[in-house]
């Protein structure tokens, strides 16, 4: 209620000196607006928008979440690149979380092909967020069975407590033992937040790269169709159950920080070193090792001169250099 106060008396004032008289479009009006609110509090989830069409809803407007469920088939629910990179680590880039009943299916698939690998890295390094129900999917193939607690809500609208606790059935493999790694940058947001937040806390991944964007807070939309507006207000809260805190401002800190173009090479080459902490001799510590050499040299910035690099020219078996 205070800052809701707060920022009603600073808009009041820059109605009342014509300050917002001076923008053209309704876009135009919308941006200043937002940043005199957020200048109040920065809620990472605060927004007026300009109210194009409707938002996408399963039930309320049939022609808009057709609309948007083939948006999402376009650009795959979200599951950007799924890859298995060299040492059998698994690579999952995820851009989005949308609603179970359109990405399930391809989530199911995908930790499918990752079932086999021996550590597996999560790339949430450009995912704004989404869906809290896929985190849980995603989050319970990473956990036994028995159900986890790893986060609680509060609704401010309905007044309402809801627990989130892993699944105890998931479609195909749990690999609640695999080296775990999520990529994060100043653009992981909200729901994929969440999923680095819960992993992190419940020390079952290591965290790579930046600290996220710091918005914790769940939001419902309020549309006003004669305004051609709608506002996004934050009105509930997300927490560990253990701590009480959230991720609100401060973002989910990384474990092992790295700039965000350098997180992918950096969690590659930590994830080789936790397999080779269990590796004995043999051929395969062999290949491990190799890969941890080539990781190590793609993140060096040397550089030979041509003097250096003809000391490498000749032949080397069935190789020649």
């Amino acid at each position: 209620k205070q800052i809701a106060e707060q920022m009603a008396q600073r808009i009041g004032a820059k109605l009342a000196s014509g300050e917002y008289d001076t923008t053209k479009t309704l876009e135009d009006f919308v941006a200043v607006l937002n940043r005199d609110m957020l200048s109040v509090f920065p809620d990472g989830h605060l927004e007026v928008a300009a109210l194009r069409e409707a938002r996408p809803g399963r039930t309320d407007n049939q022609d808009s979440w057709k609309a948007h469920r083939e948006s999402s088939r376009f650009d795959n629910f979200g599951f950007h690149r799924l890859d298995r990179l060299p040492g059998n680590v698994g690579y999952l880039e995820l851009t989005g979380f949308d609603y179970p009943e359109l990405a399930g299916e391809t989530l199911v698939s995908a930790m499918q092909y990752l079932s086999h690998t021996d550590a597996m890295i999560i790339d949430l390094r450009q995912n704004p967020g989404g869906r809290g129900e896929l985190v849980q999917i995603l989050l319970s193939y990473f956990f036994e069975d028995h159900r986890v607690h790893y986060l609680t809500e509060q609704d401010g609208v309905r007044n309402i407590t809801r627990q989130w606790w892993t699944l105890p059935y998931v479609a195909g493999t749990r690999r609640p033992d695999i080296p775990l790694y999520v990529l994060t940058s100043a653009n992981t947001g909200s729901a994929a937040e969440e999923l680095a937040f819960a992993l992190k806390n419940l020390e079952r991944a290591r965290i790579v790269g930046e600290t996220t964007a710091g918005a914790a807070h769940k939001t419902h939309s309020h549309v006003y169709p004669d305004l051609n507006i709608e506002i996004h207000m934050p009105d509930g809260r997300s927490f560990d159950p253990v701590s009480g805190k959230d991720w609100e401002g401060d973002g989910v800190s990384s474990d092992i920080p790295a700039d965000a173009d350098r997180a992918l090479e950096v969690a590659h080459a930590a994830a080789i070193e936790a397999l080779l902490e269990h590796e004995p001799q043999g051929m395969g510590r062999f290949r491990l090792e190799w890969v941890l050499r080539d990781q190590k040299a793609r993140q060096s910035e040397n550089e030979l001169d041509e003097k250096a690099m003809r000391r490498y020219v000749g032949t080397y078996g069935p190789r020649a250099i």
